[in-house]
């Protein structure tokens, strides 16, 4: 068990949180912390345990987490889609002012004209420059994929259909097909399903054992890291390995209430896509009555049981690392529908939608989905803060070490 007055994070015990006068005074930050960013891909808030207290938990690493560190209470994301998220967490900037590529590059609306621009100030270069080991695993939209952002150190798993070359592999597709084993990920991914090969072969056990590697080696013992974890779960594929997948059932899952009516008397450009649902484009609204009514508690408990595997294997990792000196901080780059309506407090939505795929709403409602986001020092925050003032409060907290 923990100490007296401290807690227990993933196996280990440090101080309970304090205020930030108490902890300058008695607790400080050491000059040099290392930095583990934790990342998820479309998880809404309340899919956390701690959120929901008095319920059974599908996230008991991440809620020891929680409650041993500052809870962000009204975070939003900066924008409702994955690649201007991401953008705006490294640079600091509202997703309309990144400086973005692709012009008038096939289909440069996606990844390849929605992606950051290489040679802009990052926290990664500013962190790197400061003496940091940085390293990327997982998911992060760059273009091209192994872009330079200021990561030494990169193991790329990432969403392929999103305006990339239909030719185009990233490390985890080289590594499953030398394996003798065909990359599945993106064959109907917003249909649920078992992911059809042993848990060590899909990507949330791939992203982790990269990072394992990373953090357990010698040369992070003599010099400060920084490294960014990025699981591709829960977006789509929704294709939970075993046993994860017989954990979660169709027919256990609350379901939304019915919400459509929430969306009258909205202004008509938006009243325009909700109702008329036009079908055929690439950001094509995906609505809950647009499927079978068994597909929405399908991805309900492939979405539940995604999580609870990334909760695991963070459990791993947090097991390795050295939380005395270790600043560690956990989001999601948006947050999802669920097949919720607009009054829903966790996703702000014009349409219900089963798909959850962020893309569907972004050059439509402009709306900010509210994200789970959290990390180990201070205290709760209960005020509404955006994603896109991480990377430079993180560089403020580090001066002198590292300036921005």
């Amino acid at each position: 068990g923990a100490l007296p007055g401290k807690l227990s994070v993933a196996g280990k015990a440090f101080p309970a949180p304090q205020t930030r006068a108490t902890r300058v005074e008695s607790n400080p930050m050491p000059q040099t912390p290392n930095i583990l960013l934790l990342m998820t891909d479309q998880q809404r808030h309340d899919s956390l345990g701690y959120s929901r207290q008095g319920e059974a938990t599908d996230t008991p690493h991440l809620d020891a987490l929680a409650a041993g560190g500052v809870i962000f209470e009204h975070a939003y994301s900066s924008d409702t889609a994955c690649i201007p998220a991401r953008s705006s967490l490294l640079t600091g900037l509202l997703p309309h002012r990144v400086p973005r590529g692709g012009g008038d590059r096939p289909r440069a609306k996606t990844a390849s004209g929605l992606a950051l621009t290489e040679g802009y100030w990052t926290l990664a270069h500013a962190l790197r420059d400061a003496g940091y080991d940085t390293a990327l695993f997982g998911k992060m939209h760059f273009s091209p994929i192994r872009a330079q952002h200021g990561f030494d150190t990169m193991a790329m798993c990432e969403h392929l259909p999103a305006g990339y070359p239909r030719d185009e592999a990233d490390d985890y597709r080289r590594w499953i097909n030398a394996t003798g084993r065909e990359d599945v990920r993106f064959q109907r991914p917003g249909m649920p399903r078992v992911f059809p090969y042993a848990q060590e072969y899909h990507p949330t056990h791939w992203i982790t054992h990269h990072a394992r590697q990373f953090l357990d080696a010698p040369a992070r013992r003599s010099k400060p890291w920084f490294a960014v974890v990025s699981y591709t779960d829960p977006h789509t594929p929704y294709s939970p390995p075993e046993p994860y997948a017989s954990r979660h059932h169709a027919a256990d899952q609350v379901l939304p209430q019915s919400g459509m009516e929430s969306n009258n008397g909205l202004p008509w450009p938006f009243s325009n896509i909700t109702v008329r649902h036009p079908r055929g484009t690439f950001f094509e609204p995906d609505r809950v009555d647009h499927h079978p009514a068994e597909h929405l508690p399908n991805v309900l408990a492939a979405i539940r049981a995604g999580i609870n595997h990334v909760d695991d294997k963070i459990g791993e990792l947090l097991a390795g690392v050295d939380l005395s000196n270790t600043l560690v901080i956990f989001l999601s780059d948006h947050g999802e529908y669920g097949g919720h309506p607009l009054s829903d407090p966790y996703s702000v939505a014009l349409w219900r939608d089963s798909r959850c795929c962020g893309v569907d709403a972004t050059n439509t409602s402009g709306t900010l989905w509210r994200m789970c986001t959290f990390c180990t020092i201070w205290k709760r925050i209960p005020e509404k803060r955006t994603t896109l003032l991480i990377s430079p409060a993180i560089a403020r907290c580090l001066r002198p070490t590292c300036r921005s």
